[in-house]
């Protein structure tokens, strides 16, 4: 009898659950999940109607521990940690995108994943831009410096700033 192993993505993800946004906090909290390579990402599903998902990075999935571990690292040293939890950090949400990108983009670089890449020639495919929220794609010019790239949706005032990502990695 022969095994069959389930191919599993890794993510780092960037929330502010409801409880904060309703209180106009800007706590943020960080975190990582693993997923079947065909299923929707379904940790998010665990956080109260009404969090934000701000973003979500595929990473190498063997090494989605240790990156979880150096992003809190890097978060405690740019960011207030809020009292909630070690996973928790009070500051700007744009300044902590960031950082997880740089943190995902070297790991990827290292890995030698993002050289393997095509080109990304303008848009991304229909497919690439999938959202289940109404928003428009925004572009970013933190992003348009590398091969691997993230879409990244503005949701409408009255949902406030909902940001999603969505990495892709092979065609």
């Amino acid at each position: 009898m022969s095994s069959v192993r389930v191919k599993t993505h890794a993510y780092l993800y960037l929330i502010r659950e409801r409880e904060f946004l309703l209180a106009r906090c800007n706590v943020f909290k960080l975190g990582r999940t693993m997923q079947a390579a065909n299923m929707r990402i379904r940790r998010f599903n665990a956080y109260k109607k009404g969090s934000e998902v701000w973003l979500v990075l595929r990473v190498p999935f063997d090494f989605v521990v240790a990156l979880e571990a150096q992003a809190k690292s890097s978060f405690r040293a740019a960011f207030e940690q809020h009292s909630d939890g070690y996973e928790y950090f009070v500051g700007d949400p744009h300044a902590m995108m960031r950082l997880l990108w740089n943190i995902s983009d070297t790991a990827w670089t290292q890995q030698g994943v993002a050289a393997a890449l095509p080109a990304m020639d303008g848009e991304p495919d229909a497919e690439d831009s999938e959202v289940e929220d109404e928003g428009q794609v925004a572009a970013d010019p933190l992003l348009s410096s590398s091969k691997a790239y993230l879409t990244i949706v503005e949701v409408s005032d009255t949902q406030a700033a909902l940001l999603r990502a969505k990495q892709r990695l092979s065609r």
